[in-house]
């Protein structure tokens, strides 16, 4: 397989891998030297820039890619954004940043929840476009097959 081939073969995936070098690009940057931001505040742009790939991808792949594609995509995208906003917007998340209040705690253990129950619902749409992935490669193998066979018989 040449290169060409793999470059053509992840196409799906090319926005996300660059979002993802340029958000581990944003952490090794010291943000904090020339603007004052927390630590959570930081991490918050670098997963900011992740999920904008997620979305991105989405976009300029549309027309090539299914249904449960574009949604697994659009909502992880979205998934990793609301991180982002979140840790940007509560820069006490971070316990060295504030003290520690009971109603600090209490939205923690709010957003812990809930982050929770939105990661497994984001991992059951991954689930249902890899289910629906297979059933799309299983299909193609079929026709392949019917139409070897037709072939052979023809000759």
């Amino acid at each position: 397989m040449s290169g060409r081939d793999i470059f053509l073969k992840t196409k799906r995936y090319h926005l996300v891998v660059l979002s993802a070098v340029l958000a581990l690009l944003s952490l090794g940057t010291p943000i904090q030297q020339f603007v004052s931001i927390g630590r959570y505040q930081h991490y918050a742009i670098a997963i900011g820039l992740f999920s904008l790939g997620y979305i991105a991808q989405a976009l300029y792949s549309w027309k090539e890619i299914g249904r449960w594609a574009r949604i697994s995509y659009f909502a992880t995208g979205f998934f990793f954004m609301s991180v982002s906003v979140i840790f940007y917007l509560n820069p006490w998340l971070d316990y060295k940043v504030a003290v520690p209040t009971e109603e600090h705690d209490r939205f923690r253990n709010l957003l812990v929840a809930v982050y929770l129950v939105l990661s497994l619902a984001l991992t059951c749409v991954w689930l249902k476009l890899a289910h629906e992935d297979n059933k799309a490669r299983q299909r193609e193998k079929l026709m392949a097959a019917g139409k070897a066979m037709l072939d052979a018989n023809k000759t």
